[in-house]
């Protein structure tokens, strides 16, 4: 026997501040928002820092939002599973539709988020393909191309001062004022930007004429140490766009010659900036199994986010339909018992199912105003007889009473004594 189903179809007409269904639909509402913040997030995070606490935030708080979310889910299940368990009016309608509506719903949402999920894997391969790869490391090996080539050149260059400085040492030792200016001739002549001469304690003994002052602050020790060694020593002034070059004076005693050379600040910057960006791809191709993890976690994320809200948002549909069915099903139910006071809710939230269970309450009052038509001329009926049998049960002679078609309808007493018969015996004969 089918149990009530009141309580179902009045729970779709709660409008409560605080309801379940408004509580639902803010939940969603906030899942979706924080799957797309962390989406963004994921955007920007930096993979080469350890700074991920802003998105393990998230996460948590995304976690968080799905608990919520999928209790509310649970909750509709449970009450599903209760229904098909108590055999509620409508509860195979119910589950059949809860299936139908949670499918619908869900299917797409996965389908989606796999195909997205695949897209942005195979992206990533993409980008750490062997071409892509190549490109990379070609760009860098043409930035260093063009350092070296200057590197060359500014080597060259700088042995053949020195070798003019190691030929007029003769006329230059001594005379400070005398090896400025030839050191500015010589700069000039070979497009240098400064020219310094200095010994191994760092004292200056001569420099250009747009030259400043050094220190060894300004030059690492192994520096003048791989110079003491005949070597010629290339290296970038720190902050500037200046190539420095500095070898050993082999005609002076302990002395080392400085020379520096300007190149394009926008070339170096793009040099540095390649470098930079290689050694990140670089990186991240360690890093790659990382990278797919960490998308397939925001993707899993998002695919629980739609999936839940999808299945909610189904089982409700489900729960809104079959509800006002119920109510219908269960005023069936008690009219076939023969209760006919009973009546279909008006306040159904669908218009279609309000307006079938308007005609059934019309039904039932054609069915109700019927039944008490009959009784009343059933009552009518029984009255008549009982007269009639009064009035007969007075006389002593045997009569007994015909309808049209000649058959017995009512014998008296002396009829019945003096045939030996009874009432069942003898109507309808």
């Amino acid at each position: 026997m089918l149990k009530s189903n009141n309580q179902r179809a009045s729970k779709l007409g709660e409008k409560g501040w605080f309801s379940e269904d408004r509580l639902a639909y803010i939940s969603i509402l906030f899942t979706l928002g924080m799957g797309a913040v962390t989406a963004y997030a994921l955007t920007r995070v930096d993979y080469l820092s350890n700074d991920t606490d802003t998105l393990i935030w998230l996460v948590v708080i995304d976690a968080l939002a799905l608990l919520v979310l999928g209790t509310l889910v649970g909750r509709q299940i449970w009450r599903l599973w209760s229904e098909r368990r108590q055999r509620l009016a409508g509860h195979q309608l119910h589950w059949r539709m809860a299936v139908l509506f949670g499918g619908v719903t869900t299917f797409p949402a996965v389908i989606v988020t796999l195909f997205a999920l695949f897209i942005v894997d195979y992206s990533l391969r993409g980008w750490f393909a062997e071409r892509i790869s190549t490109a990379v490391n070609e760009s860098v090996r043409v930035a260093e191309s063009y350092f070296d080539e200057h590197a060359r050149s500014i080597s060259g260059e700088v042995l053949t001062m020195a070798n003019d400085i190691n030929r007029e040492a003769y006329r230059l030792v001594g005379k400070g004022n005398l090896m400025g200016r030839y050191l500015s001739d010589q700069a000039a002549l070979r497009n240098m930007a400064d020219a310094i001469i200095f010994d191994g304690t760092g004292q200056v003994l001569a420099k250009s004429q747009f030259a400043f002052a050094i220190t060894f602050a300004n030059l690492e020790s192994s520096w003048v140490e791989q110079a003491r060694k005949g070597e010629v020593v290339i290296l970038r002034a720190d902050e500037t766009n200046k190539l420095r070059a500095v070898v050993k004076l082999n005609s002076y005693v302990d002395a080392y010659l400085l020379v520096g050379r300007f190149i394009d600040s926008k070339v170096l910057l793009a040099m540095d900036q390649t470098r930079l960006a290689a050694s990140d791809y670089q990186q991240l191709g360690f890093q790659q199994l990382d990278l797919q993890i960490s998308f397939a976690v925001l993707f899993g994320i998002i695919l629980l986010l739609i999936l839940i809200a999808s299945l909610w948002i189904g089982l409700n549909l489900a729960t809104a339909i079959v509800g006002p069915l119920g109510s219908v099903i269960h005023v069936a139910e008690q009219v076939r018992g023969g209760n006919l006071s009973q009546r279909v809710p008006d306040d159904l939230q669908l218009e279609e199912i309000s307006r079938l269970g308007s005609a059934f309450n019309r039904m039932l009052d054609e069915l109700a105003r019927s039944r008490e038509q009959l009784v009343q001329a059933n009552t009518q009926i029984d009255q008549r007889r009982e007269f009639t049998e009064a009035v007969l049960g007075g006389v002593s002679s045997g009569v007994i009473g015909l309808d049209r078609y000649g058959k017995i309808t009512l014998p008296n007493a002396t009829a019945r004594s003096l045939l030996a018969k009874s009432d069942t015996d003898l109507i309808g004969k």
